[in-house]
């Protein structure tokens, strides 16, 4: 047993849990964006009404932000386990002929950062589709209004 009491099944027990929370919490930002976007899509009467169209902005800002937190900290853990995964006297424990040393070298967990980066941009633009509809909306009220003319 390494001195800091890790092996590696405890190791992948921890990178498999919070995986699957980190891909858990994109597919939930994933559904509600679409549900969102085709809620605000499907009602005409909301893809004119901008305060309704700020709240939902707003609401659904506040929904990002609480799941990128808690996305943010399972990335930070995944971060530390691979860390610790490439320790020399974990990997020395591993046999040889397993082959998965090279594999465990190699891997690389995905920077907190970037995860924040790409979070972000994915729900701006989210917020940015919701706008769009409104801006469509006023375009097509002056063409109406034009050919009325």
């Amino acid at each position: 047993m390494p001195p800091n009491g890790l092996d590696y099944q405890t190791l992948l027990s921890v990178y498999n849990d919070h995986t699957n929370v980190v891909n858990t919490l994109w597919s939930i930002l994933q559904v509600v964006s679409v549900a969102l976007l085709g809620f605000v899509y499907q009602q005409k009467q909301l893809r004119r009404n901008w305060l309704a169209l700020l709240i939902l902005s707003a609401a659904f800002s506040i929904f990002a932000f609480g799941n990128q937190a808690a996305m943010s900290r399972s990335q930070k853990v995944l971060v530390a386990v691979v860390y610790q995964m490439k320790n020399e006297y974990l990997l020395n424990t591993i046999p040889e002929k397993s082959g998965i040393k090279s594999v465990l070298r190699a891997h690389e967990a995905r920077r907190v950062e970037d995860m924040h980066r790409d979070h972000s941009v994915f729900s701006v633009g989210v917020v940015l589709l919701i706008w769009i509809t409104f801006m469509m909306g006023r375009l097509k009220d002056r063409k109406d209004v034009d050919k009325k003319e």
